[in-house]
């Protein structure tokens, strides 16, 4: 299957360029730069519904100085990931690492009760 460079997705064979960055597809995907930083674990704290909400989630989390980082197309009980029929993945988990993850959790919630930003409370 290919991968995504950029956005680290797995797709359908047969395609060639990420239809979200426009990156040309590769067999195998480099090392995650993330990792080479930080041995601390990573812990979800938002399930977004699509990559927009997902995008604007991390981006309320970097703007408060958390690291966040998506992966894609995570679905309850270890479900596979859905890709739509032109290759955009459906939900998607907000993972920051573990220390941060209270301080994650409350800057979501601010943004959720100021109703400054369009996204839906996880379960």
């Amino acid at each position: 299957m290919p991968y995504c460079p950029v956005c680290r997705y797995e797709y359908t064979a047969g395609m060639i360029t990420c239809p979200d960055c426009d990156a040309e597809l590769v067999a195998e995907l480099p090392p995650d730069e993330r990792d080479a930083g930080t041995e601390e674990k990573l812990v979800p704290v938002f399930v977004a519904k699509d990559r927009t909400e997902a995008q604007i989630v991390k981006g309320v989390l970097e703007s408060a100085g958390i690291p966040a980082y998506l992966t894609p197309g995570v679905a309850p009980y270890g479900a596979p990931k859905v890709v739509d029929a032109i290759g955009r993945l459906g939900q998607q988990t907000i993972m920051v690492p573990e220390s941060r993850a209270d301080e994650a959790g409350e800057v979501i919630e601010q943004a959720l009760e100021a109703g400054r930003y369009d996204i839906s409370e996880s379960d």
